[in-house]
């Protein structure tokens, strides 16, 4: 269980790894799909399966409203969504950023007022590991505050020290039940899920140094770096996230929350990042965006060069193509339709199928991103 370092490269801080989870054991880096709640628009199960994933990504603030306690008390989270691979659960940090309006924070928790019905809802840190527990997941992520970049510096150091108290009080909830439930766990029996703390800070280097030590301290299994890519200028993400990444346990695993676009996952490797997640993929899709690598793709991703391609499915250049949107890597369903055809659904019939087949393409593109950059670390190419 936990993470195990199989290859780093000479050139860079990149690492290939193994995720060993109670489900299955994850190849890093890697994408996780994001299924909010509990679903992946437009695309199945299945779908993401015969991709190749598995490990994918759900929310437990929305979880948690619907479909809700109850259900989850008598059905865990693998059963209900039919997945039969690993599971991580964001805490449901990021909506106390997003869904700042909403919200009002004390050292306790989070209280919001549902943006679905107005009802409370009361976040602690060890409620959230409770409902985490009940639902089952792999991998647990502590309740964080992630302030905007906009914040004061009086805000940002108040926030990375809730973030640690919080991570404390997870920690302590998550060493008391999680055995207990281990035991009666049918599918791995004895084995505990891993637990992942959120280092936060802004984008100083000072307030991040002392969040990590403060989570190396509790012993988690992985560290998330949170409250990037909020809003700042991207330029100044990235010495910060160096600096945090220098100071981080090698034998652990490595989680950049949020960081999307392709070019971002690249570089974020290369210092040493293990895990993704985004809404980039499905969303882009469902919006008629498409990617496609660059001829020798895999010698410009080595050499940092631009290494794909954007198209925009709605544009009238497709009228007459029947080609497929890519037929050099992508064996999937989407690659067997004509761009014209999927033109055609996209803007004639706006059907659903459309959507489907663009989200299942650009997730086997991400998916055959990580893949490669895992094939470039362990040939020590990057």
């Amino acid at each position: 269980m936990g993470f195990k370092l199989i290859g780093q490269s000479k050139k860079t801080q990149a690492r290939a790894g193994i995720l060993r989870t109670r489900h299955n054991d994850v190849l890093t880096p890697c994408f996780m799909p994001v299924a909010t709640h509990g679903v992946v628009k437009h695309v199945s199960m299945s779908d993401i399966k015969r991709i190749g994933y598995n490990l994918i990504l759900a929310n437990v603030y929305h979880l948690y409203q619907k479909p809700g306690a109850p259900l989850f008390k008598k059905i865990n989270l693998h059963d209900f969504m039919q997945w039969p691979d690993s599971i991580l659960t964001d805490s449901g940090g990021y909506q106390v950023f997003s869904l700042a309006k909403f919200r009002k924070i004390t050292d306790t928790g989070a209280i919001f007022s549902s943006e679905i019905d107005g009802r409370k809802i009361e976040l602690t840190p060890q409620e959230v590991i409770k409902f985490q527990l009940m639902l089952h997941t792999d991998i647990l992520m502590v309740l964080d505050e992630c302030p905007s970049f906009k914040s004061s510096v009086y805000e940002i150091a108040a926030a990375f020290r809730r973030t640690s108290l919080w991570a404390s009080m997870a920690k302590q909830t998550f060493d008391k039940l999680a055995p207990g439930l281990a035991l009666k766990d049918k599918v791995t029996p004895k084995q505990l899920p891993l637990l992942f703390g959120i280092v936060q800070g802004g984008l100083s280097t000072h307030f991040r140094r002392i969040s990590l030590e403060d989570l190396i301290s509790m012993d988690f299994d992985g560290y998330a770096f949170g409250g990037f890519f909020v809003g700042e200028p991207e330029e100044k993400v990235w010495p910060v996230l160096e600096y945090t990444l220098s100071l981080t346990p090698t034998t652990r695993a490595r989680y950049l929350m949020g960081a999307g676009k392709p070019e971002q996952i690249v570089k974020a490797v290369k210092l040493g990042v293990d895990m993704f997640d985004c809404v980039i993929p499905s969303r882009n899709g469902r919006h008629g965006g498409y990617y496609v690598f660059r001829q020798n793709y895999k010698k410009l991703i080595a050499s940092g060069k631009m290494f794909y391609d954007m198209y925009d499915i709605r544009r009238r250049k497709f009228i007459y193509n029947l080609g497929p949107m890519d037929d050099t890597y992508c064996q999937q369903e989407c690659c067997l339709s004509s761009i014209t055809y999927l033109r055609y659904l996209y803007n004639n019939l706006h059907e659903g199928l459309a959507y489907r087949l663009l989200s299942i393409h650009n997730l086997n593109f991400y998916y055959t991103l990580l893949k490669t950059l895992r094939e470039l670390i362990l040939e020590k190419k990057i």
